[in-house]
């Protein structure tokens, strides 16, 4: 099973992602905004296991929607960007 994991939320836009996945894969992120619009995409290929960090400082605060896709599945999550 995959197990992604994104700390801390809320953040200042500096995020860590976690990932423990049964075997190699490419992962597709892609963060949406509040009225769906895609305003981040990344790429990590060939990973298996470890930790990431993902900037998204140039985002407003608020709240988003980040998408971890993985092979056949998308596994979705609420983050929230805080002012400094």
């Amino acid at each position: 099973k995959n197990n992604v994991h994104l700390y801390p939320n809320p953040s200042n836009g500096l995020f860590n992602i976690s990932l423990n996945l049964p075997r190699l894969s490419n992962v597709e992120i892609q963060i949406f905004s509040s009225i769906g619009k895609i305003v981040h995409t990344q790429t990590l290929n060939d990973i298996k296991t470890g930790n990431k960090q993902i900037n998204l400082k140039n985002l407003s605060a608020g709240f988003y929607l980040i998408e971890y896709k993985i092979e056949d599945e998308s596994i979705f999550e609420k983050i929230s960007i805080i002012n400094d």
